[in-house]
């Protein structure tokens, strides 16, 4: 009877001791989940953060495009162009560079070899354009994609020669320098002077 009180004992024991294991590994599950989904809500404010940051950023220092306009556009086809690119609801603030203004640019530009461009006022070669701001809504247009859509977008309009957008080389500086390096970039060039180059 003892040696099977014993024997009892030993069994409620060893019962005891798994059930206490088997708690244990639960608990620890559980809180290593809670733990780990804790840590990703943190990441995913962190990352929140991160996108207003450069959302504002961009707000701030916006993304510009700029249009090249065939060199036998006529005036009024030149003026259509202004009011197709006015009509679209990702683009603001546009402005008007003649082809004389374009000359003069470059001159200033190379205001130190500027006789490079004697004659040009009579056979000019630069072509007029519009350059604008491109409007984002949220943080998630700031992407490859949605700037490949507007090129071809806007290289459906009719005399268009040639688009460029910065937005993609933001976007290059902030997937290889983080937001600091975004920051940097947009605070210390004049990001329409390095797109005419």
């Amino acid at each position: 009877m003892i040696v099977m009180k014993k024997k009892i004992n030993l069994i409620l024991l060893i019962i005891l001791v798994v059930l206490i294991i088997v708690t244990g590994a639960f608990a620890y599950k559980f809180y290593a989940e809670k733990k780990e989904q804790e840590e990703r809500q943190v990441a995913k404010i962190e990352e929140k953060k991160e996108e207003d940051k450069v959302y504002e950023l961009l707000i701030n220092y916006p993304i510009k495009g700029q249009i090249y306009i065939d060199s036998i556009a006529s005036e009024d086809a030149i003026e259509e162009v202004g009011r197709v690119l006015e009509s679209k609801e990702y683009v603001e603030n546009i402005e008007f560079i003649s082809k004389e203004q374009a000359l003069e640019e470059v001159k200033t530009r190379f205001k130190n070899a500027d006789y490079i461009f004697d004659g040009y006022e009579e056979n000019n070669i630069f072509p007029a354009s519009y350059i604008f701001t491109i409007k984002l809504k949220n943080f998630g247009e700031f992407n490859k994609e949605y700037f490949a859509k507007i090129g071809k977008d806007l290289q459906q309009i009719t005399y268009v020669e040639k688009i460029v957008i910065n937005g993609n080389a933001y976007l290059e500086i902030y997937e290889k320098y983080g937001i600091e390096g975004l920051e940097e970039y947009v605070k210390s060039y004049d990001v329409l002077e390095t797109m005419k180059n």
